[in-house]
């Protein structure tokens, strides 16, 4: 029976589980994974198809073979997201709305930072250009989340994204131009008739 810790995160792009993924002696679907990063690599066997709603590397195993992990970027921005849009309490929205926004700054210094591509072809950038998390193609991360931000975008319409936040303005705007995005992304009217019974968008 496969088992997922429910402390998973997000770390620098990977999904990184504290629990070790068990299944049945036998019923494993496994490929064969060789991961490389800087001053080190490692070879390993993948297991897919295993019902988990993300990809996930277990903690232990990455801290054993020294990968370096990043702060848990897109798990604090899902969760300050879901703490401000489902607020039952109208008394805690500007402390929850601080606390959106100041995740949100932090996920946009995240979009700003160089990933090691592109420090590899310009060690001296000053500031990433990729259009999304893992580069300028969407990835499962992405998928996770434009949906969430998306949602404040319709739902909460008082509440405004910074336009200086300039990576996460990029993101969205790459995003909205993105046909993947465009044509799987409901209508407003559909995420409001979806959202009409949340507290967030009865007390507006």
């Amino acid at each position: 029976m496969s088992s997922k810790s429910q402390s998973s995160s997000v770390r620098g792009g990977l999904l990184v589980s504290a629990t070790t993924q068990a299944s049945p002696s036998g019923s494993r679907t496994t490929f064969p994974v060789h991961l490389r990063w800087p001053g080190s690599s490692a070879s390993c066997s993948a297991l897919i198809d295993s019902g988990a709603e993300g990809c996930f590397m277990d903690e232990t195993w990455a801290r054993e073979h020294d990968i370096p992990l990043s702060p848990t970027v897109l798990e604090m921005t899902s969760s300050t997201f879901s703490a401000y849009i489902k607020n039952p309490n109208p008394g805690l929205n500007d402390m929850l709305e601080k606390k959106l926004l100041k995740s949100l700054m932090k996920f946009d210094q995240y979009l700003l930072t160089p990933h090691l591509h592109e420090l590899d072809q310009n060690p001296d950038v000053p500031q990433s250009s990729r259009h999304y998390l893992d580069g300028n193609s969407l990835s499962l991360a992405d998928c996770n989340l434009l949906p969430k931000l998306n949602i404040v975008k319709v739902v909460c319409s008082d509440f405004e994204i910074p336009v200086a936040l300039t990576g996460l303005t990029r993101y969205l705007t790459k995003a909205y131009q993105q046909d993947e995005f465009r044509y799987t992304c409901p209508k407003d009217s559909k995420i409001l008739l979806a959202y009409h019974s949340v507290p967030k968008y009865l007390n507006k």
